[in-house]
């Protein structure tokens, strides 16, 4: 079995791994993740072409292996010395704390000092000296110098980075090297990515007037408090407002203090001047009064926990005048006015991160994604799986499975290279833990979190996937579809929270950027390449996203920001057609040359767009744009027909599906889309004829059965209904959809024969989700004509029959009476009553 995971499909913030996914979404973006290598990748290759650092296998016996054993070896035995840095200044202090191993408490790995109330004053006074010549370097020399800490990063210092993080933060081989490694490096380039591509942008000039824009940094400085948990982000805090033209107070974690020096180190090799970064070890209290009180704080970036944000936060409120919240929320994108600044707060603060298993889920998939997501690096990533709900009918199959694995890990110190996790970070994080085993506080739980940073879904049944996704698309951030919560990579799935878990603090993508810059600029996202017109299908048209508030005016936007708009609603595949008319009409169309290849992108959304608004004239122009640049596209064709099929004019529409069949023959878009025009006609015989023609040709299309089933009903041939419905539960049995309908036509068709198959398939719908209540009643009113109909009143049969049908009544009354106890429905009592008749009914008919 592959690793979950090895391919994914990525729509916006959902992840869907292909290796047990038995469906696939067309149009969709595929993206491999992280290639295993023997060798790193050079910045200079990287900005040729945007790829992830690859990561090394660190096999026994190999090069980079033995590398990084000896650097553990020197490391463990000799305490390195970290001094604050203050422009060119290291100071030692006294060197009296210590960051040990977590798991030998007996070695030190690291001696430092925490740099006091002067020293931090100092930093600031240093700083400030430091931001306009800094400010005003191009941002190219600034990329330059980030680019160049990438390749350091990736080569002379990587053996040391991995080995301060195994040792000092307890992470093993692998989650070292992805983290402080490579996780490090793509922070560094892609950032200098982003940066150099907000430069491309140049406002429109007229005949009379030449414009142009400036990016500049925040006034005063950033204070970057980074966390213990990836050494990645102790570098991408401070690095990414330096890269806009900051300059940073950098407070490290006390436990990670070693591997984020020598990330200062190799930025200093680099080229950073002197005082654009200050390396400030730190009183926590202490650092976050001195940052706060100070009238030139700009902004903080911080990740961590929840309550060190909170104080820091509400520091730094204490002597503001007003306060200001954002359309984000009150958590993060907080701007804060004083007599002399204008605060920014950027935190991500973790979550409480969730697994959901529908019944279908592959219980080998759920296990090792759970196992994975709850249990690497002790479960100490803001990402990691702290909660799973499971079906009761599938919990003992998929939690033995889960344990059978936790029976399997290894614990040890992380220089023995074959361990899985080794100790938490330090005392208080295992009382912490301790607390909620002796307590017994890990058990079942209903509560609801303040928290939305990621979550999981797992589930072979591709219609309730569509539905979960859309039910639970505001619960987090980033949603995976049958992967495991934890994993994202840099500039492959952005990464960010929702509510007290922040957002977009750990800098994945690119708007962040521009929160670290003065003033609101237009921001452009990243150049998608321009699809193939030869194909059929419209990625940004599978589902329905919320977007901007309702009403929203487009008619004033500047032209970016429509052009941003327009591609976000096509890479989140939102529908919005009356706003994407709105746009092209009265902002995007007045300047479509400055779209470039996106023009032919944004043509297309637009005739989509016009079709589904009644724009038969719109629709045309774009049809026609489109035909000019693509005269032999099938899918300029398909908008074609589909602008005939709008006008009525349905011959002419089914003759040009005809051609694009003809053209290509195993496209079943074009074949659907002809049954579409038979029934806006009314032909539903022609179009019943058509499915049974298209099933001949594919056969495992569940969705073509279930359409061809409801036309048969429609017809009142219950036989034929039945048997398409048949299929649908052949190739998918646990979808219990399928088995609810094809028993409702059981019933329908009435018989004894007919009521025991539907009490069957409302039974099987019921294992599948005991919670079904549409499947209860079914099992319900089918044992009620059982028992009428049964030769005898004591057999067997007959008492196992309304045995099965007083277990449903009693199903239904548990969940109406919970409905009851928390007041959801004043008039629950009477449907209870009348349950309980169909009860007595039931129990007088033995």
């Amino acid at each position: 079995m592959k690793p979950v995971g090895s391919v994914a499909i990525v729509l916006r913030n959902l992840i869907f791994p292909m290796d047990h996914t038995p469906f696939r979404f067309t149009g969709a973006v595929f993206a491999k993740n992280r290639e295993i290598s023997n060798h790193g990748l050079t910045s200079e290759q990287f900005m040729k072409k945007a790829t992830n650092e690859p990561i090394l296998e660190y096999r026994k016996g190999s090069h980079e292996r033995k590398e990084l054993e000896k650097e553990l070896k020197n490391m463990s035995q000799t305490p390195t010395n970290v001094p604050v840095r203050i422009g060119s200044k290291s100071i030692t202090n006294e060197l009296l704390r210590k960051q040990v191993m977590p798991s030998d408490h007996q070695t030190t790995i690291a001696k430092y000092s925490y740099a006091n109330a002067d020293q931090i004053l100092e930093a600031v006074e240093v700083a400030l000296e430091a931001r306009i010549p800094w400010e005003r370097k191009p941002l190219k020399e600034r990329a330059d110098i980030l680019l160049h800490a990438a390749d350091l990063a990736g080569g002379k210092y990587r053996m040391k980075l991995n080995a301060a993080t195994m040792l000092g933060q307890g992470k093993n081989i692998v989650q070292a090297e992805i983290d402080s490694a490579c996780e490090l490096i793509d922070f560094f380039r892609f950032n200098s990515k982003f940066a150099l591509d907000l430069e491309k942008y140049e406002p429109i000039s007229t005949n009379i007037s030449t414009n142009k824009l400036l990016y500049r940094g925040l006034e005063g400085f950033v204070a970057a408090i980074s966390p213990f948990n990836f050494t990645a982000i102790g570098g991408n805090l401070p690095t990414a407002p330096a890269l806009m033209g900051n300059v940073v107070l950098w407070k490290p974690s006390d436990t990670a203090v070693l591997s984020n020096y020598i990330i200062y180190e190799l930025l200093e090799e680099a080229g950073i001047p002197p005082g654009v970064i200050a390396f400030l070890p730190s009183h926590g209290p202490d650092f976050g009064e001195m940052i706060t009180t100070n009238p030139h704080l700009s902004a903080i970036n911080f990740t961590g926990s929840v309550p060190t944000f909170k104080t820091i936060w509400r520091n730094d409120f204490v002597d503001l005048i007003d306060i200001v919240l954002t359309p984000s929320g009150a958590l993060f994108g907080l701007s804060c006015f004083n007599a002399s600044s204008h605060r920014t707060s950027i935190g991500e603060c973790g979550g409480k991160n969730f697994h959901f298993v529908h019944p279908s889920a592959n219980a080998d998939v759920v296990a090792a994604g759970t196992a994975r997501s709850a249990w690497e690096y002790s479960g100490q990533k803001c990402s990691a799986c702290s909660r799973i709900y499971i079906p009761k009918s599938r919990s003992e199959e998929i939690f033995k499975k889960i344990s059978d694995i936790h029976k399997k890990i290894k614990l040890g110190d992380v220089r023995d290279g074959s361990i899985f996790l080794s100790a938490v970070i330090d005392e208080r994080s295992f009382d912490n833990i301790k607390g909620y085993i002796v307590l017994r506080l890990v058990s079942s739980f209903k509560d609801h979190t303040p928290y939305g940073l990621t979550g999981a879904i797992f589930s072979e049944d591709k219609d309730f996937l569509y539905h979960a996704r859309d039910v639970l698309r505001d619960a987090v951030g980033n949603m995976y579809l049958n992967d495991k919560s934890t994993g994202s990579v840099v500039g492959q799935q952005p990464f960010g929270g929702a509510r007290m878990s922040g957002k977009t603090g750990q800098m994945i993508k690119q708007e962040v950027l521009i929160m670290v810059l003065d003033g609101h600029l237009p921001l452009p996202s990243r150049k998608p390449v321009c699809p193939s017109l030869s194909g059929d299908t419209h990625p940004w048209i599978n589902h329905v996203t919320m977007g901007y508030a309702d009403g929203k005016d487009w008619t004033n936007v500047s032209f970016e920001v429509g052009r941003r708009q327009l591609r976000e609603w096509r890479e989140t595949s939102s529908r919005r057609s009356e706003e994407v008319v709105e746009l092209w009409e009265h902002v995007v169309s007045r300047s479509p040359s400055l779209l470039g290849d996106e023009l032919w992108m944004v043509y297309e959304q637009v005739c989509v767009a016009a079709l589904d608004c009644a724009r038969l004239d719109l629709a045309g122009e774009c049809i026609s744009a489109l035909n000019r640049r693509f005269p032999r596209s099938n899918r300029v064709l398909r908008l074609q027909a589909m602008r005939h099929e709008a006008a009525e004019q349905f011959d002419t529409a089914m003759a040009l599906y005809e051609r694009l069949i003809e053209n290509d023959p195993t496209n079943n878009s074009f074949r659907k889309r002809k049954v579409a025009v038979l029934l806006a006609q009314g032909l539903r015989l022609e179009a019943i004829r058509e499915l049974n023609d298209y099933l001949k040709i594919f056969l495992n299309d569940s969705e073509a059965w279930l359409q061809l089933s409801e036309l048969f009903l429609a017809e009142w041939d219950f036989a034929k209904a039945a048997h398409c419905l048949e299929e649908c539960v052949l190739a998918a049995p646990l979808n219990t959809l399928y088995l609810r309908r094809l028993a409702d036509i059981r019933y329908t068709q009435g018989g004894q024969e007919n009521m025991e198959l539907a009490k069957a398939y409302y039974e099987q719908a019921v294992k599948l989700n005991p919670s079904d209540l549409r499947a209860l009643y079914g099992i319900v009113i089918c044992t009620n004509y059982l028992t009428h109909h049964m030769k005898g009143s004591g057999s067997d049969k007959k008492r196992d029959t309304v045995v099965a049908g007083t277990s449903a009544v009693d199903k239904i009354l548990a969940r109406y009476e919970e409905v009851e106890s928390i007041d959801m429905n004043p008039k629950i009592s009477l449907v209870i009553d009348s349950v309980k008749q169909m009860k007595t009914q039931l129990i007088t008919s033995k």
